[in-house]
């Protein structure tokens, strides 16, 4: 994501796909801090038309409290060279952006670690999922073109 831009929710612009492919996680039982019950992913992207960070923000909420955030996941399925050579950073930077890790700039919760946990033994490893990001990151920044190309003119 480059500096001065935002995420927004994937479900905001796709409303019907959004939530109908929304990935949610159901603990059958507590584990430690993390209660049973069912865990939504929801899925947040940047908005700059021109950025090519690869990356999708989760937004981990529950039905129990569907607005409160209970952690915010960042995942990338770039390379570290994309991030050297598409956004120019260092080597870093790069490495700091692969993968999978609580977002640094939102609070964490209790439960946060153990979310991320969930996150990378359940649905990072899973290839369809992962293709699925890759196809709504595809179809978001399709539409931020569109609305940024429809504003110029």
């Amino acid at each position: 994501m480059m500096p001065g831009t935002s995420v927004r929710s994937f479900i905001q612009f796709f409303p019907e796909l959004g939530p109908r492919e929304t990935r949610s996680v159901r603990v059958p039982f507590t584990q430690g801090p993390l209660l049973a019950g069912e865990y939504g992913f929801i899925e947040y992207y940047c908005d700059d038309p021109a950025c090519d960070c690869r990356r999708v923000f989760f937004q981990v909420c529950s039905p129990a409290a569907p607005s409160k955030a209970l952690a915010m996941i960042c995942f990338s399925w770039a390379t570290e060279d994309h991030y050297r050579n598409v956004l120019g950073v260092d080597r870093e930077t790069a490495r700091m952006m692969t993968g999978s890790d609580l977002e640094l700039s939102c609070p964490r919760t209790p439960l946060a670690e153990e979310l991320l946990g969930l996150f990378r033994d359940l649905m990072q490893t899973d290839e369809a999922f992962v293709a699925r990001l890759r196809r709504h990151y595809a179809l978001f920044k399709k539409l931020m073109q569109k609305n940024a190309g429809a504003k110029s003119k």
